[in-house]
């Protein structure tokens, strides 16, 4: 369930948008709230949580890999985390780590052409991650 709700953002590209209102974190919540209020109702309530665990972690890996609608429509803005992590060795090993909040006025992801790709370096690396993480929990 967490894989679906992981995938549900990026919905938005059938309707020639991409990182619109759907990479909120006000629209990712509503499965959680929605879990909440079925809570009775165990399995609703942990697939519904589980959905919504997929897609807010979506939502905050495409924050910190570009600019995204995080708090929209509190914000008409694009925000993104970018980190920038140096080691160096020396005489004594140095590690800086310096991050940047970028802001972009949001344009609603609106794009003319339907082309990008299918798979990206950590996409591939969290599915890895979580398959190899659900795996474990089975033992």
């Amino acid at each position: 369930m967490a894989g679906l709700g992981g995938t549900l953002p990026d919905f938005d590209v059938f309707f020639m948008v991409h990182r619109s209102v759907s990479h909120s974190l006000s629209i990712a919540v509503i499965p959680l709230i929605s879990g909440v209020m079925l809570r009775r109702r165990a399995y609703a309530y942990a697939a519904l949580s589980a959905i919504a665990l997929g897609w807010i972690s979506h939502v905050m890996l495409d924050f910190i890999s570009g600019l995204t609608p995080v708090i929209w429509p509190l914000s008409n803005y694009y925000y993104g985390l970018v980190f920038d992590l140096e080691f160096r060795m020396s005489s004594s090993p140095i590690i800086t780590l310096d991050a940047q909040l970028l802001e972009e006025v949001y344009d609603y992801g609106l794009f003319k052409s339907f082309e990008a790709p299918i798979f990206t370096a950590e996409g591939l690396a969290l599915s890895i991650i979580l398959i190899l993480i659900a795996i474990a929990g089975r033992r």
